[in-house]
């Protein structure tokens, strides 16, 4: 091929890459936008799943405390169970004692005093008074019935103590357990506190999930668009490549042209410079240079009646500086 024809296929080829370029900037320009908001997406998604574990590790500090507090109200609850089952089994023996004083008390029909006073009168009257003998057989009788009754009377006496006792026992026992009652519902109150908390901080955990699940979605899309441009830059620049790899030929073949262009040009310029070294016995630099360059005869082999060399670069300028 001849240097036009190479030069027109260079073209074409260079054509080709300047396109193959553009619509690589192109691509990139996209991409790098597309990674902003990736970027952006990416950010609000991890910071929404850091604050997700922060937020949940303080719901479940939250979360541990009211389930400290229900286990000091369980342990309240057992001793006020405790206390009620004692309670229920003294109001039982209450009942009890209650049953037996009263017919111990129906059986007396008086107070052991009352009985007691009325049998010391009868007695005194028994023994100390003249009576007839029907009377006194029947006061007789009637201190003897006395007897008993003034023991059932003690009795009575004996269980309504232990009815009181019992009531004042009961009475400290249900104190106990009103101050526990208290004491669980101050602790449920504080226990409700914490859960409400750890339900509030939860909802939050779960909103903010929300979000974080809805950038990581739009990230996933994000990706599933840049995936093929970047599989497209992939491909261009092998394109690229092969274009590289199947211009080089013809640019090598360019480059001998040139440098065979710049071995003509160099070989005239010598050949140039020694015509006028021959001629005008004078030369420039430039000159000199062209011959040295040159693959001619060295400069020793130069006519020796001409020493003398111009120190002009112009190769006709007679009023330049001579010597």
């Amino acid at each position: 091929m001849n240097e036009n024809e190479l030069k027109d296929k260079l073209n074409e080829y260079r054509t080709v890459m300047d396109g193959k370029k553009k619509e690589l900037n192109e691509i990139l320009s996209e991409v790098r936008i597309h990674q902003k908001e990736i970027n952006t997406l990416r950010t609000l998604r991890d910071q929404g799943n850091d604050d997700c574990k922060a937020l949940s590790i303080e719901a479940k500090k939250m979360r541990e405390k009211r389930d400290e507090l229900n286990g000091e109200i369980s342990a309240l609850k057992a001793q006020r169970k405790k206390l009620n089952e004692s309670i229920k089994l003294m109001s039982g023996s209450i009942k009890d004692n209650k049953e037996k004083r009263d017919e111990l008390n129906r059986n007396a029909r008086g107070t052991d005093s009352s009985l007691l006073t009325r049998y010391e009168k009868d007695l005194e009257t028994l023994i100390n008074k003249d009576i007839p003998l029907e009377k006194e057989i029947k006061l007789f009788n009637t201190i003897f019935k006395l007897v008993d009754r003034v023991e059932a009377a003690k009795e009575a006496t004996a269980f309504h103590k232990k009815i009181l006792s019992a009531y004042d026992e009961i009475k400290a026992l249900d104190d106990k357990a009103d101050k526990i009652s208290a004491n669980i519902r101050a602790l449920a109150d504080e226990s409700e506190k914490y859960h409400l908390k750890a339900i509030g901080i939860y909802s939050k955990v779960d909103e903010i999930r929300k979000s974080a699940d809805e950038s990581h979605a739009k990230l996933l899309e994000k990706y599933k668009l840049v995936s093929p441009l970047r599989d497209r830059l992939t491909a261009i620049k092998k394109e690229m490549d092969d274009l590289g790899e199947n211009m080089s030929p013809y640019l090598g073949e360019m480059d001998k042209i040139r440098v065979g262009r710049d071995s003509e040009k160099k070989a005239q310029l010598a050949a140039d410079a020694k015509e006028k070294l021959k001629t005008s016995k004078r030369i420039s630099f430039d000159d000199l240079r062209a011959i040295m360059d040159d693959d001619a005869p060295s400069v020793t082999e130069i006519s020796k009646d001409a020493p003398v060399v111009d120190v002009s670069s112009s190769d006709s300028d007679d009023a330049s500086t001579k010597r």
